[in-house]
């Protein structure tokens, strides 16, 4: 299954496939991730526990091999509004426990923000459309792409100097924050 190139270089931090049309400016929540998994269907497709643990919010007919918005139209969706059934995964941020088990950190929302940016046009967002953001194999915040624009932050917290992996160096009283921007530009898939 042909991609685009840059696609299957830039890798994975973030990812989805969206179905739902939206204009201008929308907002996606999802309370919480339906499933963890070692796939990745845009970085790996059809290729098991070659990826890093995901988390993934939104339709759970996504599989290691999904690649089309009409495969997503085929399952439920845990997204706050029942007609979207796009689906995002992120990498499942792990803390050991007091067992030292390893454990995924609770997720308290996932939010998704679709917006025009600069351009006064209003576009739906096209079927298939599959976004990336980061590198799958980067291992520091030093690694990480610039354009990736990913940052993390402690919600409601004075902000804190952030240690070699880009977390804020101190607890967080509330919400550890993910931030993560994707351009505002599509590429089809080659």
């Amino acid at each position: 299954m042909p991609m685009q190139s840059a696609m299957l270089r830039a890798a994975l931090l973030t990812s989805g496939l969206a179905v739902q049309s939206a204009y201008a400016y929308t907002q996606v929540n999802v309370p919480s991730p339906f499933m963890y998994k070692n796939i990745d269907p845009i970085v790996f497709p059809g290729e098991q526990d070659k990826s890093h643990l995901h988390s993934f919010f939104g339709s759970d007919a996504v599989t290691v091999s999904t690649t089309t918005s009409d495969e997503l139209r085929a399952g439920c969706t845990n997204a706050e509004n029942p007609n979207d059934l796009s689906v995002y995964w992120v990498p499942t941020l792990l803390y050991k426990s007091a067992s030292g088990a390893l454990e995924p950190v609770p997720v308290g929302r996932f939010s998704a923000y679709y917006g025009l940016g600069d351009s006064p046009a209003e576009v739906p967002i096209p079927d298939n459309l599959a976004m990336l953001a980061g590198d799958a194999k980067a291992t520091t915040f030093d690694d990480m792409p610039a354009e990736a624009h990913a940052t993390w932050a402690c919600e409601g917290d004075a902000a804190s100097p952030l240690d070699a992996n880009g977390f804020p160096s101190e607890g967080c009283s509330a919400i550890l924050q993910q931030l993560l921007y994707f351009p505002n530009c599509q590429y089809p898939r080659a």
